[in-house]
């Protein structure tokens, strides 16, 4: 069997396989054009090696360990990263919620003013007891008048239509 024959037959890519094939220090003999052929054990041994991967709850456990702990050391730092994140996002959540009311502090503040500016003013009209200006209302219905003259035309001035 050659590396896609395996790969295929395994589910995985060939460079996988490769992959594979160096960790495990797995040797296996080569056809004429160079290309990797395996036997039947080796085979077996990437199977095993495959379903060992996909038991695992971590697929990174099969890293030496020196690779492990610079793993580890990654994702703690990933975590630290996330974490500050977290409170910076609350941070400007925090600030925002503070102008937004601000905001609306200052608005309480105007509405509050002009009600009191309408207060005034009412009590103003109801010491005058002046009856308020009556606005004419504007009919659209009438005649409307014109300043300028209405041409008449010529055909019409001499028969007088």
């Amino acid at each position: 069997m050659n590396t896609n024959d395996i790969a295929n037959s395994l589910g995985v890519s060939s460079s996988t396989v490769k992959r594979w094939v160096k960790q495990l220090g797995i040797e296996p003999s080569r056809n004429a054009k160079g290309h990797f052929i395996y036997t039947q054990s080796e085979f077996d041994q990437l199977y095993t090696f495959h379903q060992d991967q996909l038991k695992q709850e971590n697929p990174l456990t099969f890293l030496p360990p020196e690779k492990d702990e610079q793993v580890h050391k990654l994702e703690d730092k990933v975590q630290q990263l996330q974490l500050q994140l977290y409170k910076k996002a609350d941070g400007v959540t925090s600030v925002q919620l503070l102008n937004h009311r601000r905001e609306i502090e200052d608005l309480l503040e105007v509405v509050e003013k002009l009600e009191e500016r309408i207060e005034q003013l009412e009590m103003q009209m109801n010491k005058s007891k002046k009856p308020p200006a009556k606005v004419e209302p504007i009919s659209l219905d009438g005649p409307l008048t014109s300043k300028r003259k209405r041409k008449r035309k010529i055909m019409g001035m001499m028969f007088g239509l």
